[in-house]
Protein backbone atom coordinates (compact mmCIF):
# COMPACT_ATOMS: atom_id res chain seq x y z
CA UNK A 1 0.00 0.00 0.00
CA UNK A 2 1.40 3.38 -0.72
CA UNK A 3 2.45 5.80 1.83
CA UNK A 4 -0.42 8.48 1.53
CA UNK A 5 -2.90 5.87 1.44
CA UNK A 6 -1.58 3.87 4.39
CA UNK A 7 -1.62 7.74 6.09
CA UNK A 8 -5.34 8.16 5.01
CA UNK A 9 -6.37 5.12 7.16
CA UNK A 10 -4.06 5.23 9.78
CA UNK A 11 -5.39 8.95 10.60
CA UNK A 12 -8.97 7.91 10.25
CA UNK A 13 -8.64 5.43 12.94
CA UNK A 14 -6.88 7.99 15.04
CA UNK A 15 -9.84 8.85 17.33
CA UNK A 16 -11.20 5.09 17.71
CA UNK A 17 -7.89 4.44 18.78
CA UNK A 18 -8.04 6.69 21.01
CA UNK A 19 -11.09 5.63 22.68
CA UNK A 20 -9.22 1.74 22.65
CA UNK A 21 -6.02 3.72 24.70
CA UNK A 22 -8.57 5.97 27.25
CA UNK A 23 -10.28 2.47 28.56
CA UNK A 24 -7.15 0.45 28.94
CA UNK A 25 -4.59 3.65 30.29
CA UNK A 26 -5.19 5.26 33.48
CA UNK A 27 -2.58 8.10 33.17
CA UNK A 28 -1.65 10.88 30.00
CA UNK A 29 1.88 9.63 29.93
CA UNK A 30 0.66 5.89 29.12
CA UNK A 31 -1.71 6.90 26.96
CA UNK A 32 0.13 9.02 24.57
CA UNK A 33 2.75 6.45 24.53
CA UNK A 34 0.45 3.18 24.13
CA UNK A 35 -1.55 5.64 21.03
CA UNK A 36 1.62 6.76 19.25
CA UNK A 37 2.90 2.90 19.29
CA UNK A 38 -0.56 1.55 18.20
CA UNK A 39 -0.71 4.17 15.33
CA UNK A 40 2.82 3.54 13.82
CA UNK A 41 2.16 -0.54 14.41
CA UNK A 42 -1.19 0.30 12.22
CA UNK A 43 0.93 2.45 9.66
CA UNK A 44 3.77 0.00 9.36
CA UNK A 45 1.70 -3.22 8.87
CA UNK A 46 -0.91 -1.23 5.98
CA UNK A 47 2.62 -0.08 4.08
CA UNK A 48 3.76 -3.78 3.51
CA UNK A 49 0.12 -5.20 2.94
CA UNK A 50 -2.54 -4.18 -0.62
CA UNK A 51 -5.24 -3.39 0.19
CA UNK A 52 -7.44 -6.20 -1.35
CA UNK A 53 -5.59 -8.81 0.92
CA UNK A 54 -7.85 -6.42 3.90
CA UNK A 55 -11.47 -7.97 4.01
CA UNK A 56 -13.30 -6.05 7.01
CA UNK A 57 -10.32 -3.20 8.30
CA UNK A 58 -12.33 -2.56 11.41
CA UNK A 59 -11.21 -5.90 12.63
CA UNK A 60 -8.00 -5.93 11.05
CA UNK A 61 -7.03 -2.19 13.01
CA UNK A 62 -8.62 -3.55 16.36
CA UNK A 63 -6.54 -6.96 16.26
CA UNK A 64 -3.75 -4.57 15.76
CA UNK A 65 -4.35 -2.40 18.44
CA UNK A 66 -4.86 -5.67 20.92
CA UNK A 67 -1.38 -7.16 19.65
CA UNK A 68 0.49 -3.78 20.11
CA UNK A 69 -1.49 -3.58 23.33
CA UNK A 70 -0.28 -7.01 24.78
CA UNK A 71 3.30 -6.44 23.47
CA UNK A 72 3.14 -2.55 26.03
CA UNK A 73 2.07 -4.66 29.11
CA UNK A 74 4.42 -7.42 28.51
CA UNK A 75 6.88 -4.89 28.17
CA UNK A 76 5.35 -2.64 31.25
CA UNK A 77 5.74 -6.09 33.37
CA UNK A 78 9.60 -6.52 32.18
CA UNK A 79 10.07 -3.15 33.65
CA UNK A 80 8.04 -3.10 36.73
CA UNK A 81 10.07 -6.56 36.96
CA UNK A 82 13.14 -5.07 36.56
CA UNK A 83 12.61 -2.20 38.93
CA UNK A 84 11.56 -4.79 41.42
CA UNK A 85 14.87 -6.75 40.77
CA UNK A 86 17.46 -4.15 41.03
CA UNK A 87 16.10 -0.87 43.04
CA UNK A 88 16.99 -3.01 46.53
CA UNK A 89 20.11 -1.16 46.73
CA UNK A 90 21.55 1.75 49.44
CA UNK A 91 20.35 5.07 48.07
CA UNK A 92 23.00 7.41 50.54
CA UNK A 93 25.49 5.68 48.41
CA UNK A 94 23.79 6.93 44.62
CA UNK A 95 26.03 10.37 44.77
CA UNK A 96 29.40 8.18 44.60
CA UNK A 97 27.58 5.64 41.67
CA UNK A 98 30.05 2.76 42.42
CA UNK A 99 30.67 0.12 40.01
CA UNK A 100 28.74 -2.89 39.22
CA UNK A 101 29.27 -5.95 37.43
CA UNK A 102 26.23 -6.37 36.34
CA UNK A 103 25.77 -3.50 34.05
CA UNK A 104 21.34 -3.17 34.09
CA UNK A 105 22.15 -2.74 37.67
CA UNK A 106 24.54 -0.06 37.39
CA UNK A 107 22.40 2.00 34.84
CA UNK A 108 19.05 1.73 37.11
CA UNK A 109 21.30 3.45 40.35
CA UNK A 110 22.51 6.04 37.42
CA UNK A 111 18.81 6.92 36.08
CA UNK A 112 17.82 7.26 39.65
CA UNK A 113 19.95 9.96 40.16
CA UNK A 114 18.74 12.23 37.62
CA UNK A 115 14.37 10.91 39.23
CA UNK A 116 13.19 14.40 40.56
CA UNK A 117 13.11 14.76 44.71
CA UNK A 118 9.27 13.19 44.50
CA UNK A 119 9.73 10.51 42.34
CA UNK A 120 12.90 9.66 43.53
CA UNK A 121 11.18 9.25 47.24
CA UNK A 122 8.77 7.38 46.12
CA UNK A 123 10.57 4.23 44.17
CA UNK A 124 12.77 4.37 47.20
CA UNK A 125 9.60 3.95 49.79
CA UNK A 126 7.36 1.35 47.63
CA UNK A 127 10.81 -0.70 46.66
CA UNK A 128 13.44 -0.47 48.70
CA UNK A 129 11.68 -0.34 51.92
CA UNK A 130 8.16 -2.23 50.57
CA UNK A 131 6.38 0.49 52.30
CA UNK A 132 2.45 0.29 51.13
CA UNK A 133 0.61 3.08 49.20
CA UNK A 134 -1.24 4.27 52.33
CA UNK A 135 2.55 4.76 54.29
CA UNK A 136 3.94 6.46 51.27
CA UNK A 137 0.86 9.19 50.82
CA UNK A 138 1.39 9.59 54.68
CA UNK A 139 5.27 9.66 55.05
CA UNK A 140 4.69 12.54 51.88
CA UNK A 141 2.03 14.28 52.69
CA UNK A 142 0.26 13.61 49.44
CA UNK A 143 -2.93 11.78 48.18
CA UNK A 144 -2.75 8.13 47.26
CA UNK A 145 -4.04 8.98 44.15
CA UNK A 146 -1.01 10.82 43.57
CA UNK A 147 1.71 8.39 45.09
CA UNK A 148 0.32 6.15 42.06
CA UNK A 149 0.63 8.61 39.66
CA UNK A 150 4.01 9.68 41.18
CA UNK A 151 5.38 6.22 40.86
CA UNK A 152 4.12 5.51 36.97
CA UNK A 153 5.86 8.61 36.26
CA UNK A 154 9.13 7.42 37.88
CA UNK A 155 8.49 4.42 36.16
CA UNK A 156 8.43 5.70 33.00
CA UNK A 157 10.76 8.17 33.21
CA UNK A 158 13.65 5.50 33.97
CA UNK A 159 12.77 3.06 31.23
CA UNK A 160 12.74 6.41 28.73
CA UNK A 161 15.85 7.24 30.50
CA UNK A 162 17.45 3.55 30.58
CA UNK A 163 16.60 3.15 27.09
CA UNK A 164 17.91 6.38 25.51
CA UNK A 165 21.43 5.28 27.73
CA UNK A 166 21.57 1.82 25.92
CA UNK A 167 21.14 3.34 22.39
CA UNK A 168 23.35 6.92 23.13
CA UNK A 169 26.73 6.47 21.47
CA UNK A 170 28.74 9.34 22.81
CA UNK A 171 28.45 11.73 25.59
CA UNK A 172 28.15 15.30 25.61
CA UNK A 173 31.48 16.70 26.98
CA UNK A 174 30.99 19.35 29.66
CA UNK A 175 31.65 22.89 27.95
CA UNK A 176 33.07 26.19 29.26
CA UNK A 177 32.37 29.74 28.86
CA UNK A 178 35.45 31.75 27.53
CA UNK A 179 33.56 35.11 28.56
CA UNK A 180 30.73 36.44 29.69
CA UNK A 181 29.17 40.13 29.56
CA UNK A 182 26.05 42.27 29.72
CA UNK A 183 24.41 44.77 27.38
CA UNK A 184 22.50 47.08 29.39
CA UNK A 185 22.66 48.08 33.10
CA UNK A 186 24.42 46.23 35.37
CA UNK A 187 23.06 45.88 39.03
CA UNK A 188 24.70 46.17 42.41
CA UNK A 189 26.23 42.30 42.31
CA UNK A 190 27.80 42.08 39.00
CA UNK A 191 30.76 41.04 40.46
CA UNK A 192 29.35 38.27 42.42
CA UNK A 193 27.14 37.35 39.55
CA UNK A 194 30.22 36.68 37.21
CA UNK A 195 32.56 34.77 40.06
CA UNK A 196 29.36 32.97 40.13
CA UNK A 197 28.80 32.16 36.57
CA UNK A 198 32.72 31.55 36.32
CA UNK A 199 32.00 28.35 37.45
CA UNK A 200 31.39 24.88 35.30
CA UNK A 201 28.33 23.84 36.71
CA UNK A 202 25.95 26.64 36.57
CA UNK A 203 27.37 27.49 32.71
CA UNK A 204 26.84 23.38 31.51
CA UNK A 205 23.07 23.99 32.98
CA UNK A 206 22.94 26.90 30.96
CA UNK A 207 23.89 25.16 27.84
CA UNK A 208 22.34 22.33 28.75
CA UNK A 209 18.67 24.12 28.41
CA UNK A 210 19.66 26.38 25.94
CA UNK A 211 18.86 24.57 22.84
CA UNK A 212 15.44 23.09 23.85
CA UNK A 213 13.40 23.60 27.41
CA UNK A 214 14.38 20.91 29.56
CA UNK A 215 12.96 19.25 33.10
CA UNK A 216 15.40 19.71 35.74
CA UNK A 217 16.00 15.96 35.72
CA UNK A 218 16.39 15.83 32.14
CA UNK A 219 19.21 18.52 33.04
CA UNK A 220 20.85 16.20 35.48
CA UNK A 221 20.75 13.17 33.21
CA UNK A 222 22.56 15.78 30.33
CA UNK A 223 24.95 16.39 32.72
CA UNK A 224 25.21 13.11 34.34
CA UNK A 225 25.39 15.09 38.05
CA UNK A 226 22.48 13.95 40.21
CA UNK A 227 19.51 15.78 40.31
CA UNK A 228 19.94 17.07 44.45
CA UNK A 229 23.23 18.66 43.20
CA UNK A 230 22.01 20.77 40.03
CA UNK A 231 18.32 21.74 40.96
CA UNK A 232 19.42 24.47 43.41
CA UNK A 233 22.06 26.05 40.94
CA UNK A 234 18.78 25.59 38.52
CA UNK A 235 16.17 27.41 40.78
CA UNK A 236 19.36 30.08 41.45
CA UNK A 237 19.60 30.57 37.69
CA UNK A 238 16.34 31.21 37.31
CA UNK A 239 16.50 33.51 40.53
CA UNK A 240 18.24 35.84 38.41
CA UNK A 241 16.33 35.42 35.20
CA UNK A 242 19.04 34.03 33.48
CA UNK A 243 16.44 31.22 32.66
CA UNK A 244 13.18 31.04 31.95
CA UNK A 245 10.48 28.72 33.40
CA UNK A 246 8.30 27.57 31.01
CA UNK A 247 5.43 25.62 31.62
CA UNK A 248 5.15 23.70 35.02
CA UNK A 249 8.14 21.90 35.19
CA UNK A 250 10.45 22.57 31.90
CA UNK A 251 13.73 25.46 32.07
CA UNK A 252 14.55 27.41 28.63
CA UNK A 253 17.95 29.50 28.98
CA UNK A 254 17.47 33.19 27.89
CA UNK A 255 21.19 34.07 28.21
CA UNK A 256 22.46 34.20 24.22
CA UNK A 257 25.34 32.16 24.17
CA UNK A 258 27.40 32.22 21.26
CA UNK A 259 29.37 28.94 19.22
CA UNK A 260 32.40 29.89 17.58
CA UNK A 261 32.36 27.99 14.10
CA UNK A 262 35.11 28.43 11.72
CA UNK A 263 32.95 28.39 8.56
CA UNK A 264 30.83 31.10 10.12
CA UNK A 265 33.82 33.38 11.42
CA UNK A 266 35.17 33.12 8.55
CA UNK A 267 32.28 34.76 6.50
CA UNK A 268 31.73 37.27 9.07
CA UNK A 269 35.46 38.16 8.81
CA UNK A 270 35.44 38.36 4.96
CA UNK A 271 31.99 40.49 4.94
CA UNK A 272 33.45 42.68 7.82
CA UNK A 273 36.75 43.55 6.31
CA UNK A 274 34.77 44.73 2.75
CA UNK A 275 32.60 47.11 4.46
CA UNK A 276 35.18 48.52 7.00
CA UNK A 277 37.12 49.70 4.02
CA UNK A 278 34.22 51.16 2.99
CA UNK A 279 33.79 53.02 5.86
CA UNK A 280 37.35 53.89 5.97
CA UNK A 281 36.39 55.56 2.37
CA UNK A 282 33.55 57.24 2.96
CA UNK A 283 33.19 58.63 6.30
CA UNK A 284 36.64 58.36 8.33
CA UNK A 285 38.10 60.97 5.77
CA UNK A 286 34.93 63.41 7.17
CA UNK A 287 35.98 62.96 10.92
CA UNK A 288 39.42 63.44 10.32
CA UNK A 289 38.52 66.97 8.66
CA UNK A 290 36.34 67.90 11.28
CA UNK A 291 39.20 67.20 13.88
CA UNK A 292 42.19 68.89 11.07
CA UNK A 293 42.17 72.31 13.35
CA UNK A 294 40.35 70.75 16.84
CA UNK A 295 40.39 73.35 19.18
CA UNK A 296 42.80 72.99 22.06
CA UNK A 297 40.65 75.24 24.38
CA UNK A 298 38.24 72.12 24.23
CA UNK A 299 40.26 69.49 22.99
CA UNK A 300 42.90 67.90 25.35
CA UNK A 301 45.37 65.13 23.78
CA UNK A 302 48.61 64.10 26.29
CA UNK A 303 51.52 65.39 24.06
CA UNK A 304 49.87 67.31 21.64
CA UNK A 305 49.31 63.85 19.72
CA UNK A 306 46.72 64.10 16.83
CA UNK A 307 47.46 60.10 15.99
CA UNK A 308 46.41 59.17 19.76
CA UNK A 309 43.53 61.31 19.52
CA UNK A 310 41.58 60.24 16.93
CA UNK A 311 42.32 56.68 17.71
CA UNK A 312 39.53 57.80 20.17
CA UNK A 313 37.51 60.35 18.24
CA UNK A 314 37.40 57.74 15.15
CA UNK A 315 36.21 55.16 17.55
CA UNK A 316 33.31 57.35 19.17
CA UNK A 317 32.50 58.76 16.07
CA UNK A 318 31.47 55.26 14.65
CA UNK A 319 29.88 54.51 17.30
CA UNK A 320 27.51 57.01 18.12
CA UNK A 321 26.76 58.76 14.28
CA UNK A 322 26.81 55.02 12.16
CA UNK A 323 23.72 54.59 13.96
CA UNK A 324 20.39 54.27 11.70
CA UNK A 325 17.81 53.54 14.39
CA UNK A 326 18.48 56.58 16.86
CA UNK A 327 15.40 56.79 18.28
CA UNK A 328 15.00 53.18 19.51
CA UNK A 329 16.69 50.43 21.23
CA UNK A 330 15.90 46.96 19.55
CA UNK A 331 17.42 45.00 22.54
CA UNK A 332 15.43 46.48 24.74
CA UNK A 333 12.25 44.06 24.61
CA UNK A 334 14.44 41.45 25.52
CA UNK A 335 15.86 43.11 28.68
CA UNK A 336 15.91 40.52 31.71
CA UNK A 337 15.53 42.38 35.31
CA UNK A 338 17.88 40.94 37.38
CA UNK A 339 16.75 40.97 41.09
CA UNK A 340 20.00 43.14 42.69
CA UNK A 341 18.88 46.02 40.07
CA UNK A 342 20.23 44.98 36.56
CA UNK A 343 18.50 45.62 33.45
CA UNK A 344 20.02 43.70 30.60
CA UNK A 345 20.50 40.98 28.20
CA UNK A 346 23.47 38.37 29.43
CA UNK A 347 25.51 36.78 26.43
CA UNK A 348 28.31 34.37 26.69
CA UNK A 349 30.80 32.69 24.40
CA UNK A 350 32.29 29.36 24.46
CA UNK A 351 35.94 28.19 24.25
CA UNK A 352 36.32 26.03 21.67
CA UNK A 353 38.71 23.68 20.11
CA UNK A 354 39.47 24.47 16.47
CA UNK A 355 42.66 26.18 15.42
CA UNK A 356 42.14 29.84 15.52
CA UNK A 357 45.28 30.55 13.68
CA UNK A 358 43.38 31.43 10.54
CA UNK A 359 41.20 33.70 12.09
CA UNK A 360 43.69 35.61 14.40
CA UNK A 361 41.28 38.82 13.80
CA UNK A 362 38.32 36.76 14.74
CA UNK A 363 40.05 35.38 18.01
CA UNK A 364 40.79 38.35 19.22
CA UNK A 365 37.26 39.72 19.16
CA UNK A 366 35.72 37.32 20.79
CA UNK A 367 37.87 38.70 23.52
CA UNK A 368 36.33 42.29 23.71
CA UNK A 369 34.70 43.72 26.78
CA UNK A 370 32.88 46.10 24.26
CA UNK A 371 31.82 50.06 25.18
CA UNK A 372 31.89 51.28 28.79
CA UNK A 373 30.67 54.59 30.06
CA UNK A 374 30.85 56.22 33.58
CA UNK A 375 28.61 58.48 35.20
CA UNK A 376 28.38 61.24 37.93
CA UNK A 377 24.95 63.04 39.42
CA UNK A 378 23.25 61.02 35.62
CA UNK A 379 26.04 63.10 33.70
CA UNK A 380 28.50 61.26 31.61
CA UNK A 381 32.04 61.96 32.72
CA UNK A 382 33.50 59.41 30.64
CA UNK A 383 33.76 56.85 27.80
CA UNK A 384 35.73 53.92 26.70
CA UNK A 385 36.09 51.51 24.17
CA UNK A 386 37.80 47.79 25.01
CA UNK A 387 39.04 46.28 21.67
CA UNK A 388 42.27 43.62 21.10
CA UNK A 389 44.06 46.37 19.83
CA UNK A 390 44.68 48.14 23.30
CA UNK A 391 47.06 47.34 25.92
CA UNK A 392 44.47 47.23 28.59
CA UNK A 393 44.25 43.61 30.78
CA UNK A 394 41.57 43.68 33.05
CA UNK A 395 39.34 45.85 31.16
CA UNK A 396 35.52 45.25 32.19
CA UNK A 397 36.23 44.67 35.81
CA UNK A 398 38.94 47.09 35.90
CA UNK A 399 36.59 50.30 34.95
CA UNK A 400 35.83 52.24 37.96
CA UNK A 401 34.36 55.64 38.12
CA UNK A 402 36.29 56.29 41.22
CA UNK A 403 39.76 56.64 38.85
CA UNK A 404 37.90 59.71 36.36
CA UNK A 405 36.36 61.67 39.55
CA UNK A 406 39.83 61.64 41.00
CA UNK A 407 41.42 62.82 37.15
CA UNK A 408 39.06 65.54 37.50
CA UNK A 409 39.65 66.53 41.03
CA UNK A 410 43.63 66.02 39.86
CA UNK A 411 43.05 68.41 36.99
CA UNK A 412 41.19 71.08 39.87
CA UNK A 413 44.34 70.98 42.16
CA UNK A 414 42.25 69.59 44.23
CA UNK A 415 43.41 65.81 45.30
CA UNK A 416 47.22 66.39 47.33
CA UNK A 417 49.53 63.85 47.10
CA UNK A 418 49.60 62.54 50.56
CA UNK A 419 48.94 59.26 52.63
CA UNK A 420 44.90 59.90 52.53
CA UNK A 421 45.36 59.38 48.62
CA UNK A 422 48.55 57.58 48.38
CA UNK A 423 46.70 54.17 46.55
CA UNK A 424 44.51 56.18 44.11
CA UNK A 425 47.83 57.77 42.89
CA UNK A 426 49.41 54.39 42.70
CA UNK A 427 46.19 52.65 40.60
CA UNK A 428 46.44 55.71 38.20
CA UNK A 429 50.49 55.48 37.58
CA UNK A 430 49.53 51.95 37.01
CA UNK A 431 46.92 52.44 35.07
CA UNK A 432 49.17 54.85 32.52
CA UNK A 433 46.04 57.15 33.11
CA UNK A 434 48.30 59.47 34.64
CA UNK A 435 52.15 59.77 33.77
CA UNK A 436 55.29 61.70 34.59
CA UNK A 437 57.85 63.72 32.67
CA UNK A 438 60.44 65.32 33.76
CA UNK A 439 59.07 65.03 37.53
CA UNK A 440 55.80 66.74 36.18
CA UNK A 441 53.35 64.54 36.02
CA UNK A 442 50.36 64.97 33.26
CA UNK A 443 47.03 62.70 31.78
CA UNK A 444 47.36 60.60 29.62
CA UNK A 445 43.95 60.30 27.94
CA UNK A 446 41.64 62.53 26.21
CA UNK A 447 39.70 65.12 27.83
CA UNK A 448 36.92 67.55 26.32
CA UNK A 449 35.73 70.54 27.58
CA UNK A 450 32.32 69.84 26.78
CA UNK A 451 29.75 67.43 28.05
CA UNK A 452 29.01 63.92 25.18
CA UNK A 453 26.34 65.59 23.81
CA UNK A 454 27.96 68.87 22.80
CA UNK A 455 30.69 66.92 21.32
CA UNK A 456 28.52 64.23 19.23
CA UNK A 457 27.02 67.63 17.35
CA UNK A 458 30.57 68.64 15.95
CA UNK A 459 30.90 65.04 14.99
CA UNK A 460 29.67 64.39 10.91
CA UNK A 461 26.59 62.94 9.93
CA UNK A 462 26.48 59.41 8.65
CA UNK A 463 26.27 59.88 5.25
CA UNK A 464 22.97 58.51 3.06
CA UNK A 465 25.03 56.52 1.30
CA UNK A 466 26.18 54.43 4.36
CA UNK A 467 22.72 54.12 5.58
CA UNK A 468 21.62 52.24 2.88
CA UNK A 469 24.69 49.63 3.28
CA UNK A 470 24.12 49.95 6.87
CA UNK A 471 20.83 47.71 6.53
CA UNK A 472 22.43 45.40 3.53
CA UNK A 473 25.34 44.74 6.24
CA UNK A 474 23.27 43.92 8.99
CA UNK A 475 21.03 41.64 6.85
CA UNK A 476 23.71 39.94 5.71
CA UNK A 477 25.24 39.54 9.26
CA UNK A 478 22.11 38.19 10.55
CA UNK A 479 21.58 35.58 7.90
CA UNK A 480 25.48 34.55 8.34
CA UNK A 481 24.99 34.09 12.31
CA UNK A 482 21.79 33.13 13.03
CA UNK A 483 22.51 29.29 12.01
CA UNK A 484 24.30 28.90 15.32
CA UNK A 485 21.90 29.88 17.76
CA UNK A 486 18.42 28.02 18.50
CA UNK A 487 15.21 28.97 17.00
CA UNK A 488 13.83 30.59 20.13
CA UNK A 489 17.02 33.23 19.65
CA UNK A 490 16.51 34.27 16.17
CA UNK A 491 14.74 37.34 17.07
CA UNK A 492 17.23 38.54 19.77
CA UNK A 493 19.85 37.57 17.25
CA UNK A 494 18.12 39.49 14.96
CA UNK A 495 17.77 42.73 16.93
CA UNK A 496 21.67 41.75 17.98
CA UNK A 497 22.41 42.47 14.44
CA UNK A 498 20.63 45.75 13.94
CA UNK A 499 23.70 48.94 13.22
CA UNK A 500 25.89 46.34 13.25
CA UNK A 501 28.48 49.38 11.61
CA UNK A 502 28.58 50.48 15.23
CA UNK A 503 29.07 47.81 17.16
CA UNK A 504 32.32 47.08 19.28
CA UNK A 505 34.20 44.54 17.13
CA UNK A 506 32.53 46.37 13.64
CA UNK A 507 34.51 49.22 14.83
CA UNK A 508 37.62 47.39 15.99
CA UNK A 509 37.59 46.63 12.62
CA UNK A 510 37.96 50.35 11.06
CA UNK A 511 41.03 50.67 13.19
CA UNK A 512 42.17 47.89 11.90
CA UNK A 513 42.15 48.83 8.85
CA UNK A 514 42.99 52.68 9.59
CA UNK A 515 46.52 51.16 10.51
CA UNK A 516 46.84 48.89 7.43
CA UNK A 517 46.37 52.06 5.38
CA UNK A 518 48.59 53.93 7.37
CA UNK A 519 45.94 56.34 8.43
CA UNK A 520 46.15 55.80 12.58
CA UNK A 521 49.87 54.84 13.33
CA UNK A 522 50.73 52.21 16.04
CA UNK A 523 50.72 53.72 19.45
CA UNK A 524 53.73 53.24 22.54
CA UNK A 525 52.48 51.05 25.04
CA UNK A 526 51.79 53.77 27.76
CA UNK A 527 49.23 54.92 25.44
CA UNK A 528 47.67 51.85 24.05
CA UNK A 529 46.76 51.70 27.55
CA UNK A 530 44.66 54.36 27.96
CA UNK A 531 43.28 54.44 24.14
CA UNK A 532 39.95 54.70 23.47
CA UNK A 533 39.18 56.86 27.16
CA UNK A 534 37.56 60.17 27.05
CA UNK A 535 36.83 62.12 30.07
CA UNK A 536 34.54 64.78 29.82
CA UNK A 537 35.47 67.99 32.55
CA UNK A 538 34.58 71.65 33.15
CA UNK A 539 37.91 72.28 32.88
CA UNK A 540 41.27 70.81 30.84
CA UNK A 541 44.34 69.91 32.36
CA UNK A 542 47.85 71.82 31.35
CA UNK A 543 49.22 70.26 28.07
CA UNK A 544 52.36 68.06 28.68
Amino acid sequence: MIDEKAGNIACAYAKKILGFVHKRCRNIDEREELLSEIIFSLYSRLLTTEENQIKNMDGYVHQIARNTFARYLKDKKRNEMLIEKYVALDFTELHDCPKQNDSIYALLNEEIKYLNTMHRNVIRLYYYEKAKISEIARNLNISERNVYFHLDKAKIELKKGMVTSMQKKEERKPIKFAGMAYHGLTGACREMLENYMSNKLPQNILYSAYHKAKTASEIAKDLKIPYDYVISDIEKLVEYNFIDKVGDDKYLTNVLIYEPQEEILIKKHLIFSEYARIVCEKYVPLVFETMKNYDKGKIYSPENDFNFLMWSVVSYACGFKLVCNQDTNPLKKFYKMRNDGGFNIAFAWLQVDFQWDKLAYIQKVFNLSGELRAFKSDKKISWQLNTYLDGRQAKYYDNLISDYVALQEIIKGNFPKDDAHLSTYVRLYEKCYLMSKNKQDYINIVVLKMSDIEFREMLPEMPAELKKLSKKLDKEIYENDKSQFPKHMHELCCAWNTDVMCSFDFRAKILEQLLTDGKLKKLTQTKLKTVNTILFNDTLPPYS
